[in-house]
């Protein structure tokens, strides 16, 4: 249980939000060829929708651990997600030949930090990290 309460702390979790977040980052600014194609209908969508639930969740338990950012961190992580998602699909739009923007990649991204927003709410309660 030490263990757990350890690699839950604000440190790990703080330093895997920014593993993911930089691995993503690439990821999303890959040339399209570079990426594999899915057989998945609207699989682009749905990636999306997991890939930001997973960012927003990381970030959501990583700064509930800040006195000065529990108040508002859901509001916080949640804004910056999203403009997260937006700078990602401008960036792809204005410097790179193989990607577009998309607005329903962005749709997509909202879905999935309102989903994270929902699941960090209802797991809230449950995690008591005191030592």
């Amino acid at each position: 249980m030490q263990l757990i309460k350890k690699l839950l702390g604000p440190r790990p979790l703080f330093y895997a939000s920014l593993f993911y977040t930089s691995v993503i980052t690439v990821l999303f600014l890959l040339p399209v060829r570079d990426i594999p194609k899915v057989a998945v209908k609207f699989g682009d969508k749905w990636a999306h929708v997991v890939v930001f639930f997973m960012l927003t969740l990381l970030w959501l338990l990583a700064t509930m651990f800040n006195k000065w950012f529990v108040k508002n961190n859901m509001l916080w992580v949640s804004f910056w997600a999203l403009i997260y998602g937006i700078v990602i699909e401008a960036l792809q739009e204005r410097f790179f030949e193989t990607r577009s923007a998309d607005v329903w990649d962005v749709i997509a991204d909202a879905i999935g930090i309102l989903i994270a927003c929902f699941v960090f709410f209802k797991l809230k309660k449950r995690i008591s990290l005191k030592t």
